[in-house]
């Protein structure tokens, strides 16, 4: 855009949300120069070569000004664009995190040398991820952006994108962008929305898989001579490190997840779940999205064995974070999980007598109506209201899809859309009993406004050997009871409280303490969730 152009637009008193409808992508930014060639891949080598030999604070962690030169390195392009002081009076807000003194700081470094160059001013807002989060989610909710360029990661895309408050990047940018050299999890259709590309991802060439020679190689703290290739392996090895001592600060080796920050270099984790051990790597070779053929042949022996209910249970959009589940859907012929989801929901109405449930984590309101029609009830576990259990060392650590406010704002929109819910809370993951009656009276106070939530489920923690939390103690039966009655006396009464009986041996304890669900059981598939406990015979409990 043009300084002219941009004049004109506020001089018309056009709102920002109409003129940028949200916000941009980073490349949206370099994009303001206007349309033109793309830089060759051989330049782009170019690049990176002479960004290497910039020499970081301490050979290990660059700073302010290694991140300037980087800026300056890249600026190429929008000098073949823009003329020296072109945006000059122009102002941009950008908003994104200070995370350990980094994403946003730096951005403001490799920035610096576009201000300079085009006269633009950019100013920041800077937010740790507690305050993050609440932030963009209000703007989804309001549909109000003060914003013009995001730092935003996988979960909020659908949310953003669906609701028309990102700009389409750039064809001169999109030409720009190496896409076979992303990791396969970042490669389109990530970071597209109807076909139409709006994001750069800035960590493209960052997320490699790095290891130290300390914790793999000759005489490793691990005795490992090569890093893990499976979620296994991954889990196995940070258990492995446990009471051992990091060779270069002398403080307690943590292994992959709580990888250690006074050593320099970029802090990285896995994204994952210490406490949720059933969802399975797509590499995993019991990890498959079921054909059609395939639901309708289980359903059908469902059917036979007097079941009344199916349900649809699965990760958090894994098309959105792996190569694998994605090409699955394609083969299939579908873009998302959630186009899946509702094939299969028509197929089992139209096909069975059985009703679909559907259990997809968090969704938005686009998302949650679409299935609404295909399904007698959808549902997702609360399980914490406590954001405390997300910080590192917590089993919701690295888990954007667990942060609670994700969770409460599905359970909110399911209710606005008028969908029957199932919810619940996971006890025994470090949560206090004061945080547990925190999620009962949300889930109250939710149900209250919108008289969705049919059952509510309390879970006891199952430890099992491949999971982070292999050797964390189970809650007591007597902590169950007491959670379960809670729960009977906090929630509306036409609320069936569920507790799942292959969990306990005493379960019919339950019953006394207030459960009057049992949940589903079924006769032809384990409990995927915790397939060690075999279900118990359905005729003892009736």
């Amino acid at each position: 855009m043009k300084v002219d152009l941009y004049n004109a637009i506020v001089s018309a008193q056009m709102s920002r949300r109409k003129m940028l409808k949200g916000s941009a992508s980073l490349g949206a930014v370099a994009a303001m120069g206007g349309l033109g060639g793309a830089a060759t891949a051989g330049a782009h080598g170019g690049v990176r070569a002479e960004i290497m030999k910039i020499p970081g604070v301490g050979m290990g962690s660059p700073g302010d000004p290694e991140w300037q030169k980087v800026g300056e390195l890249c600026m190429g392009p929008v000098k073949e664009r823009v003329a020296e002081g072109e945006f000059k009076g122009v102002e941009l807000t950008f908003m994104g995190l200070n995370n350990q003194n980094l994403h946003n700081f730096l951005f403001r470094g490799f920035l610096k040398p576009w201000e300079a160059y085009t006269g633009a001013k950019i100013n920041w807002i800077d937010l740790a991820q507690a305050d993050y989060n609440p932030r963009l989610q209000q703007s989804i909710a309001t549909k109000t952006v003060d914003f013009d360029i995001i730092e935003m990661g996988a979960p909020f895309e659908g949310d953003t994108a669906g609701q028309g408050l990102l700009n389409e990047m750039p064809e001169w940018v999109k030409d720009q962008i190496e896409y076979d050299d992303l990791v396969g999890y970042l490669q389109p259709p990530v970071g597209t929305w109807d076909g139409k590309a709006y994001r750069i991802n800035i960590d493209g060439d960052c997320h490699t898989f790095c290891y130290r020679k300390d914790y793999f190689g000759t005489g490793s703290i691990t005795g490992r001579m090569n890093p893990p290739n499976t979620w296994q392996e991954v889990n196995q090895i940070s258990k492995d490190v446990v009471g051992k001592t990091d060779p270069l600060t002398g403080l307690p080796a943590h292994g992959f997840l709580d990888p250690l920050k006074g050593w320099g270099g970029f802090g990285m984790y896995f994204l994952t779940d210490r406490a949720g051990p059933y969802v399975k790597h797509p590499d995993d070779p019991d990890a498959k999205i079921m054909s059609p053929r395939e639901v309708l042949l289980s359903a059908r022996e469902g059917e036979k064995r007097g079941c009344k209910e199916l349900l649809f249970s699965l990760g958090e959009k894994p098309e959105n974070r792996y190569a694998k589940p994605k090409r699955a859907l394609a083969a299939m012929g579908y873009d998302a999980m959630t186009d899946y989801l509702t094939d299969m929901c028509k197929l089992v109405i139209e096909k069975t007598s059985l009703l679909p449930h559907v259990n997809a984590g968090t969704l938005n309101e686009y998302e949650i109506m679409k299935l609404k029609n295909v399904c007698a009830s959808m549902g997702m576990m609360l399980e914490t209201t406590s954001k405390r259990l997300t910080k590192k060392g917590g089993p919701h650590y690295a888990c954007p899809d667990k942060v609670p406010i994700q969770r409460i704002r599905t359970l909110i929109t399911a209710g606005y859309c008028k969908v029957p819910f199932t919810t619940g809370i996971l006890i025994g993951i470090g949560e206090t009993l004061e945080e547990r009656i925190e999620a009962l009276l949300l889930i109250e106070k939710i149900n209250n406004r919108y008289g969705h939530i049919q059952e509510v489920i309390i879970q006891n923690f199952q430890t099992k050997p491949d999971i982070l939390m292999s050797k964390h103690p189970e809650p007591k039966l007597k902590e169950m009871l007491q959670t379960i009655a809670l729960a009977r006396i906090i929630l509306n009464p036409t609320i069936s409280i569920q507790a799942p009986p292959n969990l306990e041996k005493r379960h019919l304890e339950y019953v006394y303490a207030g459960t009057n669900d049992w949940g589903g059981i079924s006769p032809i598939t384990k409990d995927f969730i915790n397939p060690q406990h075999p279900w118990p015979n359905i005729n003892l409990l009736e």
